[in-house]
């Protein structure tokens, strides 16, 4: 199996849950270390109106503007660089257990699982491993099929 490194300076993440001032810390600490690009490529807001909005916040002194999507398969087909999605949203069994499934069996999007319950967390990361054990055997079958 090829080695796969799950962060570098080129990682770029998709934020589910809007919370400006976490966004903001991790542009703020991306511009302190001298990053490109901010690792925040889009947000996910499912509550909102539109298809897309966009979130202003600030790389260095300069003002950028963050897109915010309404579902994540609109967020991962305009930003496929991303292979991270961190997740703020604190009902985070009944919101990412859908949306992961769909990843892993479409793209390699690391999950990392920010909720407030300690209860969720264990869930989550239970469903998780699960998840990606699935992922794991399912690349075994694709590749002895090859």
């Amino acid at each position: 199996m090829e080695e796969y490194e799950l962060f570098d300076k080129n990682t770029q993440a998709i934020i589910y849950g809007f919370q400006q001032r976490a966004i903001q810390r991790m542009i703020d600490f991306d511009y302190l270390c001298k990053r490109d690009t901010p690792s925040v490529a889009a947000v996910i807001r499912p509550t909102q109106g539109a298809a897309v909005s966009y979130h202003k916040t600030f790389w260095g002194s300069k003002e950028i503007v963050i897109p915010v999507y309404k579902t994540l398969q609109m967020a991962m087909k305009k930003h496929p660089n991303a292979n991270v999605m961190i997740n703020f949203i604190n009902t985070a069994y009944n919101t990412t257990y859908k949306e992961i499934s769909i990843l892993f069996f479409g793209n390699e999007l690391s999950t990392h699982l920010l909720a407030e319950a300690v209860l969720v967390i264990m869930i989550c990361l239970i469903m998780v491993f699960a998840i990606i054990s699935i992922y794991y055997i399912f690349n075994q079958i694709k590749e002895t099929d090859n």
